[in-house]
């Protein structure tokens, strides 16, 4: 997976580049990859059309993307990007996806050349602890109203203050 690392502000999208990288020939390829779907969302999900002609699947849905395409004998080999997953931040935290035991990659005899133990993850920090705050053009609370009650938290400390000085006063006579 490529970037496999990585920080991104809520509402932030991003790309993930899902790759293959075998001497051997792949004739099939099944990756189910998952995810904390309330940290972000999939918005899309790219194939590579020419290195795998035939797509069987193609989906996200709750925190798994299921991805199963095929390519006629011999194979490809060599280094490939397969797909392209586009990504949203919904909120902060720290995302990882990984491909789940159900994957694998097939050569022309069907056997599975897939070796979980390289195939990296990917692990992301969203928001770096901060939540995304919205723009002044965007804000749902008008200005006047903001700046009103600014002035009655002001009026509030003054009359507090106030309140505090005279009873200082009262105890020190």
């Amino acid at each position: 997976m490529s970037p496999s690392t990585g920080s991104y502000k809520p509402n932030e999208e991003f790309t993930l580049q899902l790759q293959l990288d075998s001497p051997k020939p792949i004739t099939s390829v099944q990756a189910h990859l998952n995810f904390d779907s309330s940290l972000f969302s999939v918005t899309s999900i790219e194939t590579n059309q020419t290195t795998f002609p035939n797509w069987w699947e193609k989906k996200s849905e709750n925190g798994i993307i299921k991805l199963a395409a095929s390519s006629p004998v011999p194979g490809v080999s060599g280094k490939m990007t397969f797909a392209t997953i586009n990504l949203k931040v919904l909120k902060a935290g720290t995302a990882t996806i990984h491909y789940s035991s159900s994957s694998l990659v097939l050569d022309p005899s069907d056997q599975n050349i897939l070796d979980l133990s390289s195939s990296s993850g990917a692990s992301f920090t969203l928001g770096k602890g901060v939540e995304a705050q919205p723009s002044p053009a965007t804000s749902s609370t008008p200005l006047p109203y903001m700046l009103g009650g600014i002035g009655i938290l002001a009026a509030f400390v003054i009359a507090g203050l106030l309140l505090w000085n005279k009873s200082k006063k009262r105890n020190q006579i």
